[in-house]
């Protein structure tokens, strides 16, 4: 520093520099701070070339940490890029660090989330997309837990949401409970269905002025397709005990906040009868509660009647 700004030695201190990052053992540790520090120096004095130095120098900077890649690195580098409008420089930078995180087995999930927010921000909606779907494809390869994975599934529901692509959201979360089958997919799912705009509310966006907002207000269309979702939740094949009464109390608020007293007890009268039982294990007797839900009445009542009627005939015949 004294010698470029003091005695005005701007080769001096550049051969400063070099013999700096020189002294410093990369395979053990790194000052991502030097490597900054000598690439801002080489974009001020740098004068035609200053630039594409300083780049170079951030280069060798990455591949000189690779081993335990420094943030401090990828970030000023990538916010240098995004000054200079450079996006796909950026995009570069980014897919670098994702490589690089995966390549020494530390988890990328961070990352690729910050480069969906760069894409978001771009508006860039296909590549926000085809990012989301890389990380929940990759879930190995990035070092993922499956907490992650989940995040960035749910992330991209959540995208879908945001650019009204409604379908899109409804297709993935059928193919997560077609894999998983947990109770909180359905429930997520029943309450998506409230909390995007039906057709006729998106056709009143589309005609009114931008500069008027339009309140959102959950209506018949939005409870009759919530309950749709709440009903094949429970008549799922398959579908455990426990599920069952987290679904049907999700459904009991979701009743109470937006039904009527009607439509409350039809999800009330579905609630299970909790009978206490006693069984053996390993010759002790232990008590446990076990769920009666009422019986399903049967979807073709004129052939039970039949059936019925049929059984009488069988017995005045005998």
């Amino acid at each position: 520093m004294i010698l470029e700004f003091e005695l005005k030695d701007i080769d001096g201190a550049r051969e400063a520099w070099r013999s700096c990052v020189k002294t410093i053992p990369h395979q053990s540790f790194s000052f991502g701070k030097v490597w900054i520090h000598f690439a801002n120096f080489e974009i001020r004095n740098g004068e035609d070339e200053g630039l594409s130095n300083g780049r170079k120098i951030l280069g060798r900077a990455i591949g000189q940490t690779s081993n335990k890649p420094k943030r401090k690195i990828f970030d000023y580098y990538i916010s240098l890029e995004k000054k200079l409008g450079e996006w796909d420089r950026c995009r570069t930078l980014y897919e670098r660090w994702v490589e690089v995180l995966i390549l020494s087995n530390q988890k990328a999930s961070d990352v690729l989330n910050q480069y969906i927010d760069f894409e978001k921000s771009l508006n860039e909606s296909d590549r926000v997309i085809a990012l989301y779907q890389f990380g929940v494809s990759s879930t190995e390869n990035l070092n993922l837990e499956l907490k992650a994975k989940n995040e960035f599934e749910l992330g991209l529901i959540e995208f879908y949401k945001e650019e009204f692509r409604y379908d899109e959201a409804r297709e993935l979360y059928k193919d997560l409970i077609e894999k998983s089958n947990e109770s909180q997919l359905w429930i997520s799912l029943a309450l998506f269905e409230s909390s995007i705009l039906t057709f006729d509310q998106l056709e009143v966006l589309e005609q009114s002025d931008e500069s008027n907002e339009l309140e959102f207000v959950i209506n018949d269309t939005h409870k009759e397709n919530t309950r749709k979702i709440f009903q094949q939740a429970l008549d799922h094949p398959g579908q455990l005990n426990e599920n069952k009464i987290s679904i049907l109390e999700e459904w009991k608020r979701y009743e109470s906040a937006h039904g009527d007293d009607n439509s409350l007890k039809s999800v009330e009268d579905k609630m299970p009868t909790i009978v206490k039982r006693r069984t053996l294990i390993d010759g002790n007797e232990t008590e446990y509660l076990d769920f009666i839900f009422p019986e399903v009445k049967p979807k073709t009542p004129g052939l039970s009647k039949f059936l019925e009627n049929a059984k009488k005939w069988a017995i005045q015949n005998k």
